[in-house]
């Protein structure tokens, strides 16, 4: 860390605080002190310091400002001699030999590559976007410059399904896609072997409390709470490994701290005794629930706010990376469009996926498609 930084006394109060956050209990009762804004690419180094796995959340899975941050954040020189691993929600570990060849240098065919973001659990074209494979493309970058021993790995944690098996959605249903699997990437590994790793999740995946508290049905909600909470984040720490998580937010988080307002994103806060941290997490989370039934159909439920832990009991920090109005999104390339056996594939998973529905699967996409090709 340079002199400069080092004399950045709102980054020493940064760097001292994530240091103390996994062992200070903050009452509920003391007197908040506001959130700092900390230089991000700062504050999740300075988190690997004390943590074994920092986990930052997707903020809305493809968007192009957290995107650009975890370039950066890999790029940092810092970065390579602290982390050694990267696990992904982007790709299928079916294919983890394929992504270990392509970061480590070697030439993979793109149509075998492309296997990792475009077979994953997932139906529909979340992960076609550039940015995902931008991503893995830079760490390979990346890795040309390190020497064997820093050179990076990137985990691929998805369900490995295997899309030649799976015809019909009862078939796709019985590959339950669960957090037990990057978890245990993790544990086997990354925390067995000593070493380090970035986690590069959506959000929901590093809560540490159950999410039925949501439901205003109180009756199955208290039935639905007694089970154990199995995300990454509550498995990994189950398992007696150090965690540090950060939700990424668009949410308007002056209405929490009016200085917010003055903020340049991107900047991390750390959340305990904090007003953004002693806010009701349904704050950060304000949407209806999903909760798969026995017979794995899916109840939509609506959030109880009375019944919502505080943001600090399931997140460390926060990343603001600025409101909604400014987030942009990465699409779906002209490229991709036009590629008719592409197209053909993942609307045809699509179709699968929607079971009963299946007729008007694919739509949005197609529109999108065919709107793009004539240059609308």
């Amino acid at each position: 860390m340079s002199n400069a930084r080092l004399r950045n006394p709102a980054l020493l109060v940064g760097v001292t605080l994530i240091a103390l956050a996994s062992t200070c209990a903050w009452s509920q009762t003391a007197e908040l002190r506001p959130a700092v804004p900390l230089d991000p690419i700062d504050g999740i180094l300075a988190a690997f310091k004390t943590h074994q796995v920092v986990t930052i959340g997707e903020g809305g899975h493809n968007n192009e400002q957290t995107h650009a941050l975890r370039l950066s954040l890999i790029r940092d020189p810092r970065f390579a001699k602290i982390v050694n691993d990267i696990v992904v929600e982007f790709g299928n570990s079916r294919y983890q030999d394929i992504m270990d060849r392509f970061v480590g240098g070697e030439d993979v065919p793109h149509a075998q590559l492309q296997q990792v973001w475009q077979n994953t659990t997932q139906a529909h074209e979340i992960w076609d976007v550039p940015i995902y494979e931008e991503f893995f493309q830079e760490v390979r970058k990346i890795n040309t410059k390190l020497s064997k021993k820093r050179k990076l790995r990137v985990l691929l944690g998805d369900l490995p399904i295997d899309w030649d098996q799976i015809k019909t959605r009862e078939d796709l249903l019985k590959a339950k896609r669960n957090d037990s699997v990057p978890a245990g990437i993790i544990e086997r590994e990354v925390i067995s072997k000593g070493r380090r790793a970035l986690v590069i999740y959506g959000e929901m995946h590093s809560v540490r409390r159950n999410t039925y508290w949501m439901m205003e049905d109180k009756a199955a909600a208290e039935e639905r709470y007694a089970r154990p909470v199995e995300t990454i984040v509550a498995l990994l720490e189950k398992s007696g490994a150090k965690v540090f998580s950060i939700r990424t937010s668009t949410s308007n988080l002056a209405e929490l701290q009016p200085d917010i307002a003055t903020w340049t994103p991107p900047k991390l806060a750390l959340l305990a005794g904090t007003p953004l941290g002693q806010a009701s997490f349904i704050f950060y989370y304000p949407d209806d629930i999903y909760i798969r039934r026995p017979d794995n159909t899916w109840e939509q439920v609506k959030a109880d706010p009375n019944r919502s832990p505080l943001m600090q009991d399931q997140f460390d920090a926060v990343l603001y990376i600025g409101p909604k109005s400014s987030i942009t999104y990465s699409k779906v390339s002209k490229t991709m469009c036009a590629d008719q056996e592409y197209m053909q594939m993942r609307i045809g998973r699509m179709k699968i996926s929607a079971g009963p529905d299946a007729a008007s699967a694919g739509t949005k996409l197609q529109e999108y498609c065919s709107k793009l090709l004539a240059g609308e």
